[in-house]
């Protein structure tokens, strides 16, 4: 496992012509690799693959050159703006929009079917899909894997061997075939074009999107990617693309303390009135107190005492 991991990082490492600031490796016979990679704006790395199944936290900076604050601080003080999974085998480029600091956790795939079968009773193998949105039940394993800016797992031990576990439990939760399935989509596609475009779409939320592009990568004109999404979806692409906008910024206020002008951008809004406004036409409330009514919520529901049963 240490092997492909090392194959891994240097085919990501040449992808992305720059080498991770943090590596640490499978350690005796362990299925868990960790990387730390410092981003600028602009920066992209072309398509590659890997042999691990790979989840990627980005946590924002305010720049570049803003080198002190470490990782741990960077995770209180920013919070998380995207998880990515991204299965083994898959090919992926991206292109950074802002700076960032992105921590990636590597599980080998083989390992992953053992818990599978072992936990779960799973028989055949799992299959992991492409996400990038904000789950709840992976963004707690960011704060346990940047304590001590990355030390706490960087060490074998009984810690890394139980974040092992959980981590794998979480995918196959949250991903496996029989498992509960996190919400990629409002639509149901039967058409795999169209399948292309709304995993295009749904890896790309910050990004300003042409229909020219979407046609290209469902390999339709532009007049027959339009009619078809909406004869299968019952919305029109700008419909959908807004939904997803609004459902990833919904995230980010409820799960993250970020700024509304770094939501804005992660969501493809293209300025912080624009999303401010937006939004509300979509929900009835302003970002802002989006967030404060999901804040008392929550304070609401932790001061309310259980009920127990006589």
């Amino acid at each position: 496992m240490t092997r492909h991991f090392a194959e891994d990082m240097e085919r990501i490492a040449s992808a992305a012509r720059k080498a991770p600031a943090l590596v640490a490796p499978p350690q005796n016979g362990g299925a868990l690799g960790m990387a730390l990679w410092q981003w600028q704006s602009g920066d992209e790395a072309d398509l590659h693959t890997v042999r691990h199944h790979r989840v990627a936290f980005e946590v924002p900076r305010e720049s570049a050159a803003e080198g002190g604050r470490g990782l741990e601080a960077a995770v209180r003080h920013y919070g998380c703006r995207r998880v990515a999974i991204t299965p083994a085998g898959m090919p992926l480029e991206w292109r950074m929009q802002r700076d960032a600091v992105a921590l990636g956790l590597y599980i080998d795939p083989d390992h992953l079917d053992t818990v599978a079968a072992r936990e779960f009773g799973f028989r055949d193998p799992v299959t992991i899909e492409r996400s990038t949105s904000l789950d709840s039940k992976l963004l707690g394993f960011l704060q346990i894997a940047a304590a001590d800016d990355g030390a706490l797992l960087s060490a074998d031990g009984p810690l890394r061997h139980a974040f092992e576990e959980a981590l794998c439990a979480a995918l196959i939760h949250v991903h496996a075939e029989r498992g509960e399935r996190a919400e990629e989509s409002p639509v149901a596609l039967r058409d795999p074009r169209l399948c292309r475009v709304v995993e295009f779409i749904e890896g790309s939320l910050e990004k300003q999107m042409r229909v020219a592009e979407l046609a290209e990568i469902a390999a339709l004109s532009q007049f027959h990617l339009m009619r078809q999404f909406r004869a299968e979806t019952g919305r029109t692409l700008g419909q959908y693309l807004f939904e997803r906008r609004v459902a990833r910024a919904r995230a980010l206020l409820e799960t993250s303390d970020l700024p509304l002008a770094e939501i804005a951008a992660a969501c493809g809004f293209s300025s912080q009135g624009h999303f401010s406004a937006r939004f509300r036409h979509a929900t009835g409330l302003a970002p802002a107190d989006y967030r404060r009514r999901v804040a008392a919520g929550r304070q609401e529901a932790a001061a309310t005492p259980a009920r127990t049963s006589s």
